[in-house]
């Protein structure tokens, strides 16, 4: 672990005080040299917390009736900074869900799905996609019924290219299963597989800033990275996360 000290700041270099957190996964440990991903920053930090502990082992010498404290080792030791950041960007996602790899998936725009099975219990159910709507053909279980659209059952716009199907009347009862056809546009984005990798490890640097510039950088060179409490999802502020670095030994290094 390396750390520098920059003193003497100066005015022109103002800027908001905070920290910043560049992160390094480590990709391959088997080969040499060890293969890592590269920094990237995981974004804006609204909070950090060091959290230092250490279990001690007390010696006392007892030469007289007073037992005397006369030393004193550190039998474990560990430093951990619990990081708060605002930006749910895919790196930080990927962190927090111990996700594999980014995958780019490009727009398709023109995605079909035939006889898709649905239990229609009354309340809404969401189909993945940007629809046109008039793509959607609702049948019944054995096919030999096309239902119709606002008489029948009724679409809902849910959220995020989300569409909802719920029954209308007594045609469809209660828990009927029907087939739906449809169209859709997949719009590019990135997908992640959660819960893949066991323990995220890697390099990371650490920048602590105030209002004049850089004051200390901190080089972690063996760190693991986790998730830390829960997601922060607020409909009247930022939401946030927390990730825990946990700063490993690197006598090696």
């Amino acid at each position: 672990m390396a750390q520098a000290h920059y003193q003497g700041g100066s005015p022109q270099n103002y800027r908001i005080g905070g920290t910043r957190l560049m992160f390094s996964r480590l990709v391959d440990d088997t080969t040499t040299p060890v293969k890592y991903e590269g920094f990237k920053d995981i974004g804006n930090i609204v909070d950090i917390t060091e959290e230092q502990k250490k279990e001690v082992l007390d010696h006392y010498t007892a030469r007289s009736g007073t037992r005397v404290k006369d030393r004193s080792l550190i039998k474990e030791a560990s430093d951990e900074l619990v990081l708060t950041f605002d930006e749910f960007c895919v790196e930080n996602l990927r962190m927090m869900f111990r996700g594999g790899d980014v995958t780019d998936v490009p727009e398709n725009l023109a995605a079909t799905v035939v006889d898709e099975t649905i239990q229609l219990n009354g309340t809404e159910v969401a189909i993945l996609g940007e629809f046109d709507p008039s793509s959607i053909v609702v049948k019944s279980w054995d096919g030999v019924t096309t239902y119709t659209v606002d008489v029948e059952y009724e679409l809902e716009d849910i959220i995020g290219g989300y569409v909802g199907i719920k029954r209308k009347g007594a045609t469809i009862a209660t828990g009927a299963y029907v087939r739906v056809n449809y169209t859709y546009t997949v719009r590019p984005h990135k997908l992640i597989q959660p819960g893949v990798e066991l323990e995220v490890l890697g390099k990371a640097v650490f920048f602590a800033v105030s209002k004049t510039g850089p004051e200390f950088i901190r080089i972690v060179r063996n760190a693991q990275i986790e998730q830390e409490g829960s997601l922060s999802l607020k409909d009247a502020d930022w939401s946030s996360g927390q990730l825990r670095l946990k700063i490993l030994d690197d006598s090696e290094v």
